[in-house]
């Protein structure tokens, strides 16, 4: 019996994620002095909103997510769309195909941003700088 808690522990630990979706949200906004958690006229929550960005953070597993509320954000707030993915691991970077799949094919202002944790928080990479901060 000890055994089987044991396996179905590891088994759960598995699947986790070293952090929540805010925790990478909170790092990133702040790194970009954006406003977290905007709320809209909707009640609606927009992750990260900045003077020109609509930001919606989610892992790289939610990429459909993550563009669908860009786009929505953005068309509420009139801010260029941004799906700012989570790369926990080597596997994740499968998702990135969808991105520039729908950038080419129907939403070419979408900007992508990558979210890698360190030990210290995350490393931040994008083509466009300023969404990152460096």
């Amino acid at each position: 019996m000890k055994t089987l808690m044991v396996v179905c522990f590891a088994i759960l630990l598995t699947g986790q994620k070293n952090h929540n979706e805010k925790y990478y949200q909170g790092i990133h906004c702040k790194m970009i002095n954006g406003k977290v958690e905007y709320r809209l006229p909707s009640g609606r929550r927009v992750d990260c909103l900045t003077n020109k960005y609509a930001i919606e953070h989610d892992f790289a597993s939610k990429v459909y997510e993550c563009v669908g509320q860009a786009i929505y954000y953005s068309s509420i707030t009139g801010k260029v769309p941004v799906c700012a993915l989570i790369i926990e691991n080597k596997t994740d970077e499968r998702f990135l195909d969808i991105i520039e799949t729908i950038k080419q094919s129907y939403v070419n202002n979408l900007e992508l941003v990558l979210l890698f944790p360190n030990g210290n928080g995350v490393d931040c990479t994008a083509k466009n700088k300023e969404l990152c901060n460096n």
